[in-house]
């Protein structure tokens, strides 16, 4: 309710789950600070087949994964590591 005039002004919920921020952490590190882009990539592929498995446990079926150029941006072992995990 304290933030319903704002929101019906901007016209985009601005408070929820969906707008917090999720901090991933490799060694004790912020992988979106620190981490190189190939760590940054994994993590965020990662989040995504974890989805997909949580998907597959609440509804039995697997959801379709659509990935636009992935493997041009992971180096050859996350490559392969992708494609046997997937």
């Amino acid at each position: 309710d304290k933030v319903r005039n704002r929101e019906i002004e901007r016209g985009t919920t601005l408070f929820g789950p969906h707008r917090d921020d999720l901090l991933f952490f490799v060694n004790n590190r912020d992988v979106q600070t620190f981490g190189s882009q190939g760590q940054q990539r994994t993590t965020a592929l990662s989040v995504k087949l974890a989805e997909i498995e949580l998907i597959h446990a609440e509804i039995g079926e697997y959801p379709i994964l659509l990935l636009d150029d992935v493997l041009s941006e992971l180096d050859d072992y996350r490559q392969s590591h992708l494609l046997n995990t997937i």
